[in-house]
């Protein structure tokens, strides 16, 4: 696996355990539907913490494990800029995150 793709499993590691901290982790799956959303980000189904927790993490992992390409890139850090909003000064740690795994999908290509 390249330096860039261990980078990338690290901060989805790190990604899920900031999710956790902030206690927006949850232990049930959003109803299927939901996540059958055509929507980018399933945005009008997901919240987008759940977005990132049931659809973004697993597939990511995914597509890592079996060493998959990757997309293009991800453009995680403008929604969480939107989509994460009601975390207040809380979400400082998750944007950070979120545009390093941006950066890390870019560069691993």
């Amino acid at each position: 696996m390249s330096p860039q793709r261990q980078q990338l499993c690290q901060q989805l590691l790190q990604l899920e355990q900031a999710l956790r901290q902030l206690g927006l982790w949850s232990s049930q799956a959003p109803e299927s539907g939901a996540m059958a959303s055509e929507a980018p980000f399933c945005a009008d189904t997901l919240a987008f913490e759940q977005w990132l927790q049931w659809m973004f993490l697993p597939r990511m992992q995914q597509m890592l494990e079996q060493d998959h390409p990757l997309p293009e890139r991800c453009g995680l850090l403008p929604m969480g800029e939107q989509g994460l909003l009601h975390l207040g000064r809380r979400r400082v740690e998750l944007l950070h995150l979120l545009e390093q795994i941006d950066h890390l999908v870019q560069s691993a290509q």
